[in-house]
């Protein structure tokens, strides 16, 4: 049975699935040692990891035997029943041109979408990167890092290689069964040629002439000659395992295979995960020799005469595998004192090869068996021996640069994004890093020893890009959309009218929630990954960065639009305040509960609301299980109130004097005073599975809470304190908004599922909606399917233009549902 991931539906526990390991970006340095050294006059900033502070969290597991249903920690128990049963029971397809206004589009094409194979020209003078979900390749010039080609292809790369004649790059399209040639002299894709079931691992002989694609679901290779562009042989018995790695907030989903090597222009070298058995082919005649092994080979490595390997086994192993190659024989195992983690290098003399442990790596002299201690790069993805046989690249967060001869660390390349992906140039001192998880960056860097630096990064495709749109503010008059691109670390501003992108403008790291003022000239970008707020004049589109806190997740902007304030989940929780006249920070950070990341789809984080009048902030400390008040005219903390398990969410009511809390943890809305010091809980309302987001009718008498697992939107009687119904969704809900008539009430719905293993190595499908219930009769109305997941809900104040990011199409769903009632009803 397959392996499901369904955010963010509930599971069943993480724990028990075979996990390989459940990481999120590693921190800071703490040894002392230097930390990455930029160019001249560069600045690299480090990411923290904690998932109390905003860290997103990234799932990696190894490809499963039995169907289990994966979610983010937090949401890790067992799904109670669904609301499936009774979906469709109210509702009637809606014409698609009365709801659904449109798709924009955030960025500009070509796009450098989800990076899943690096190569260099064998000059090294090109760094060639394929993108898996804009099906191309994006071609560098290494040393300026400025685009050369944008190279269309007719399927989605899992992998690329270059030929050593540097003429050709192949690619294993995934989802197509199928492998590219593309001639990098004219830039041109010039063959597509069918081959095996979900291609994802390519290598080229060294002279050139042949392709070999691994097929991973039917587990054989498939020879390829690249002049013809025809399969010349299908070998069959090459076992192949995946990992899956799933980045939750930006909805980035990774797979990386246990690869083959190619020896020499006749032999391919294979770790057999799962029957734990190197397997040594002759590409001429397809004839195996099966060496029994170590349990789960996973990463092989050959120096370049194709005489000696070496393999790394995975997952508790502590020992590496040495193979005679041409004698087609296991020479040894070496104990290394720790469990490798899979990525292996040799270097090219076979006197050492250095291989990944947890969170470290070890150099190992391959003559003596002697081990060096555990060095202190990060985790590893990748090792790869530079050309000259002097040192390993580590590809990773740290990107540090090991030196063989002395089994030392000498300096670290990156600390600016989690690469997974890499490569070192065959013709000189020169390495590159691609990051697809929590950015889609190219990383170049210097390999010369102590010597080496960062010498740039770019985006892994051509600016302008807009990748992973999560959140959306809509201008008070309904024409501007302001969009924040999570992994391009920009906004998109929009003209509603034309559908037209007027900019794309760079903001701080990984960009949060953005709202725009009341006159609607300023937005205000939170930055999780800056040490700043961005403060963006919508009309000359000129950005100011305002210096606060680290992990800025939520903003709210006074009634009067002189002030914005920012919560920060990092570095002591609290409150900061912008004078948005004088472009400062006015008055001291507020401290406050503890915030930080809430899950939900997409990786929501803490909630922070502003009263109507503009006199009380409400911070969610979700950590604390307390709410925040906040006097925003002393500027002072008035008190912090106890409230129920995992508090997510927070509105006022019409007269701000009472606020509603959703209690993830406990399914229960906490309502409280707004009383200032006096402030205390009222009542508990036990609401459905997971309360989320919620809406309060005009006239106060109805609350509107989303039950995330239950699927449903639970209606509230404030008279009584009881549900009086539960509306049943079509998915689970992420967002809602009620008109201000309180008519309409339009939810947002959708998820993601990945599938892994035993059948597909991995497949992805997703679906989305929008549910239109009609609040007067509280039955639903219209559900549009939109097929994409929603990271959020947004509507211009008067309620006319609606808009949903939506991550995996880059871009922004709008939506009319004023039109369903034209009447007025």
């Amino acid at each position: 049975m397959p392996l499901r991931s369904s955010w963010p539906r509930r599971a069943l526990p993480v724990l028990a699935l075979p996990l390989i390991a459940s990481f999120a970006v590693p921190g800071p340095r703490t040894s002392g040692r230097a930390g990455p050294v930029p160019a001249p006059g560069g600045n690299l900033p480090v990411r923290a990891a904690d998932a109390e502070d905003g860290d997103p969290p990234l799932a990696r597991i190894v490809r499963p035997a039995r169907e289990v249903q994966i979610a983010p920690p937090a949401l890790a128990r067992e799904r109670k029943g669904s609301a499936s049963a009774a979906r469709g029971t109210n509702a009637r397809p809606a014409p698609l041109e009365m709801l659904y206004d449109g798709f924009l589009f955030t960025g500009s094409l070509p796009e450098g979408d989800m990076p899943a194979g690096l190569a260099f020209t064998p000059d090294g003078t090109r760094i060639v990167v394929a993108h898996r979900d804009s099906q191309n390749l994006i071609v560098f010039d290494a040393a300026t890092r400025l685009v050369v080609q944008a190279i269309e292809l007719s399927g989605s790369p899992q992998g690329v290689a270059v030929s050593a004649d540097g003429l050709h790059a192949v690619t294993a399209n995934f989802f197509e069964d199928t492998a590219s040639i593309v001639d990098l002299t004219s830039g041109q894709e010039t063959a597509v040629v069918p081959i095996g079931d979900q291609p994802g691992v390519v290598r080229i002989t060294p002279d050139s002439t042949k392709a070999v694609v691994g097929n991973t679901k039917e587990s054989t290779l498939s020879v390829l000659d690249i002049a013809s562009a025809a399969e010349i042989r299908r070998i069959p018995n090459a076992g192949f395992a995946v990992i899956v790695s799933m980045a939750f907030e930006p909805g980035v989903i990774t797979a990386n295979f246990n690869a083959f090597a190619i020896a020499d222009d006749s032999t391919i070298v294979h770790p057999d995960y799962y029957a734990n058995c190197l397997r040594i082919y002759d590409i001429p005649t397809g004839s195996a020799t099966t060496l029994p092994s170590e349990s789960g080979p996973w990463d092989v490595a050959v120096t370049p005469d194709g005489t000696l390997a070496v393999v790394a086994h995975i997952p508790a192993v502590p020992r590496i595998s040495v193979v005679d190659v041409p004698g087609r024989a296991i020479t040894k195992t070496i104990s290394i004192g720790a469990d490798c983690w899979g990525p292996i290098c040799v270097r090219p003399d076979g006197t050492k090869a250095a291989v990944a442990v947890l969170n470290a790596c070890r150099v190992v002299d391959l003559g003596t068996d002697a081990v060096s201690g555990s060095l202190n790069t990060a985790s590893v993805n990748e090792l790869h021996a530079t050309a000259d046989g002097s040192y390993a690249l580590c590809v990773g967060y740290y990107g540090t640069l090991i030196d063989f001869a002395t089994a030392t660390t000498l300096v670290d390349l990156n600390g600016v994004v989690l690469c997974p992906l890499g490569g070192v140039s065959p013709a000189g001192p020169r390495g590159a890093m691609v990051a697809n998880s929590f950015g889609e960056d190219l990383v170049v860097v210097n390999t010369n020893g102590a010597a080496g630096y960062t010498e740039g990064i770019v985006p892994s495709g051509p600016p302008p890009e807009a990748d992973k749109t999560r959140t959306v503010a809509i201008s008070p008059d309904g024409r501007t959309l302001v969009a924040a691109n999570i992994l391009s670390d920009n906004v998109s501003i929009v003209d509603v009218a034309t559908g037209v992108v007027v900019a794309a403008v760079p903001v701080g790291e990984r960009p949060a929630e953005v709202a725009i003022t009341p006159d609607g000239d300023q937005a205000v970008v939170a930055n999780l990954d800056s040490y700043f707020a961005s403060i963006l004049d919508l009309q000359t589109h000129a950005v100011t960065d305002v210096a606060i806190g680290r992990r800025a997740s939520q903003v709210e902007i006074s009634p009067d639009g002189h002030y914005a304030y920012l919560c920060v989940v990092a570095d002591g929780d609290g409150v900061w305040r912008i004078d948005l006249d004088t472009l400062s920070v006015a008055g001291a950070k507020i401290p406050t509960a503890n915030m930080g990341g809430i899950y939900f789809l997409f990786s929501q984080t803490s909630g922070m609301t502003l009263s109507h009048d503009g006199t009380t902030l409400v911070v969610c400390g979700s950590y604390s299980n307390v709410i925040s008040l906040i006097d925003t005219t002393t500027w002072s903390l008035v008190k912090g109130v106890a409230v129920g398990s995992f508090p997510v969410r927070a509105i006022f009511s019409a007269d701000d004097a009472r606020i509603y809390v959703t209690c993830k943890d406990d399914d229960t809305v906490r309502e409280v005073s707004n009383a200032g010091a006096g402030s205390t809980v009222l009542r508990t309302i036990a609401v459905g599975d997971t309360p989320f987001e919620m809406a309060l009718s005009p006239d106060g008498a109805k609350l509107y809470v989303l039950a995330n697992v239950d699927e449903t939107v639970d209606v509230v009687d404030l008279a009584t304190g009881l549900v009086t119904k539960s509306i049943a969704l079509p998915s689970p809900p992420q967002a809602l908004h009620l008109d201000e008539r309180g008519r309409v009430l339009t939810v947002a719905g959708g998820t993601c599922i990945i599938t892994v293993g035993p059948g597909p190595m991995y497949s992805v499908s997703m679906d989305g909606d929008v549910a239109v219930i009609d609040a007067r009769t509280e039955t639903l109305a219209y559900v549009l399917a939109t097929g994409q997941p929603p990271a959020m809900l947004a509507f211009d104040p008067a309620g006319r233009l609606g808009a949903i990011p939506v991550p995996f199409a880059d871009g922004l769903l709008t939506i009319r549902p004023g039109l369903l009632y034209p009447q007025g009803r």
